[in-house]
């Protein structure tokens, strides 16, 4: 069984709104075909699910997929009534009652999911209609184990709750964290009319595991002297400097902006050299990279120690 499925990507560019970083964007489709498989397993959807993008439309990244979902022959890939239920209550109202009244007769009390299924055929393909409703749920599941929604059971709401921790939804959102887009939506509607979510700067942080904040201890309006090295220097979209800083061998590569009467030409003769800097923060969340507006720029001079030097040059007799 397969269904078509929709992500958008609004660049962040106001020059071109398609303008997506390519890395960001394939790792962004990648994870979400990650975040799909978890999802599946979530409901114990004991099959291969497959997504393949078919085509790429202009304007904004616009990106079709198919959902592809192997089943038996008459037989429902869920082997459990009370994942069929679970799975059920979210996909499709009617369904669900139709299963509840099936399974509670207790004239058979040994009727199975493929029982059911013979009598209602069940798309499993249904899933893609869930995904996009799940996103808006795991917005409110981030920070409780508890069902934030009453089609959810505590089983599903406790594993999504966990999915969310390991920031298996920041992976995909990463657009947004690197300030390569300014929005992603899922949809399964060609058009983004009808049950679509929409993730921007307002309420990515609800996807984000708890331990994917970046340099907290620089605070936005604070100056910081710093050392690293610079990377590179880029004028396409105004002047900046690329710093790359290290912290707990972690490396990252920040935006060092020059003060407004300067250019990038000015600290040519930085390029890769490892540097004193003085800068101010600008940041708005914990969890993007802060910019630094540079105040002040020194090449970091290596001190020679010459008296231990010497000592290692003495010759034993």
């Amino acid at each position: 069984m397969e269904t078509k499925f929709f992500v958008k990507y609004d660049g962040i560019s106001k020059y071109d709104d398609s303008s997506v970083v390519l890395h960001d964007f394939g790792e962004s489709l990648v994870a979400f075909d990650t975040l799909v498989k978890d999802v599946g397993h979530i409901f114990r959807i004991q099959t291969e699910i497959e997504i393949y993008a078919t085509s790429h439309r202009e304007g904004s990244h616009i990106v079709d997929l198919i959902f592809r979902i192997h089943e038996s022959f008459n037989s429902l890939p869920i082997d459990s009534v009370e994942h069929l239920l679970e799975f059920l209550k979210i996909a499709g109202e009617q369904l669900f009652e139709n299963a509840s009244r099936f399974f509670s007769d207790l004239k058979d009390f040994h009727k199975t999911v493929n029982d059911f299924g013979a009598k209602h055929p069940i798309d499993i393909a249904l899933l893609a209609l869930i995904i996009p409703w799940l996103f808006r749920i795991a917005r409110k599941q981030r920070n409780n184990e508890l069902p934030v929604d009453s089609k959810l059971s505590e089983r599903i709401a406790k594993e999504l709750y966990k999915i969310i921790r390991k920031n298996r939804f920041g992976y995909f959102i990463n657009p947004i964290v690197n300030e390569t887009a300014k929005s992603i939506e899922v949809s399964s509607d060609r058009k983004f009319i009808k049950n679509t979510t929409k993730i921007d700067d307002g309420n990515f942080e609800d996807y984000l595991g708890t331990d994917t904040e970046i340099l907290p201890e620089l605070i936005d309006g604070n100056e910081y002297e710093l050392k690293g090295e610079i990377t590179s220097l880029k004028s396409t979209r105004g002047d900046s400097l690329t710093f790359q800083y290290s912290k707990k061998d972690k490396s990252y590569n920040l935006d060092l902006l020059p003060p407004s009467d300067k250019t990038t030409k000015a600290y040519t003769q930085y390029y890769k050299e490892l540097v004193n800097i003085s800068a101010l923060v600008e940041r708005h969340s914990f969890f993007k990279k802060p910019k630094l507006h540079l105040l002040d720029i020194s090449l970091n001079q290596y001190q020679l120690d010459f008296k231990n030097d010497e000592s290692s040059n003495h010759s034993v007799d």
